[in-house]
Formats: structure tokens, sequence, C-alpha cells
């Protein structure tokens, strides 16, 4: 079940500031993070919310070409951990 008691803000006036709720999912994998995300994106829709969601950087570089040295990387493993 979602909570939805954080209140729709209106337009803004001029001068004004928007109230944008942010939801961070965390979790190891196979947690149900993307599960969540399906869920949560319904039930707000339904609500008339707007839904963006924002990939994790790893998840940006894999899907750009980014080899992943693996676990067994040894030194790579650990210069592309640094770099992240």
């Amino acid at each position: 079940q979602i909570n939805t008691s954080f209140k729709r803000k209106g337009p803004a006036e001029k001068g004004s500031a928007i109230y944008v709720p942010r939801i961070a999912l965390t979790g190891g994998p196979c947690a149900g993070k993307s599960s969540s995300m399906e869920n949560i994106t319904d039930t707000l829709l339904k609500l008339g919310y707007d839904v963006y969601f924002v990939p994790e950087v790893p998840t940006v570089l894999m899907n750009g070409g980014c080899k992943y040295p693996g676990i067994d990387g040894g030194k790579l493993l650990v210069e592309f951990e640094i770099a992240l």
C-alpha cells in the first residue's frame, strides 16, 4: 500500500517553488525494486500525478556500453569501482 498523504501543491505563483515529492528505492538484487516501481507508477498515475524515474548510475553505464570487469576483475574491478 502506498501512503499518499503528502499534499499535491497547485501551480506555482511567480517567485514560489513547486514541491516535488521524491521516492528513493534501495535494496540488493531481486529485492523487488522493479516490481515496486510498477506498483508505485500505477497507483500515482491513477491519482493524477506525473511519474518520472531516474535510473541508477550502473544501469546507465552498462546500457551505454561500459564493460564491467566482473567480481574476479582484480585491479580492473577496483579501478572501475573507484571511477563510479
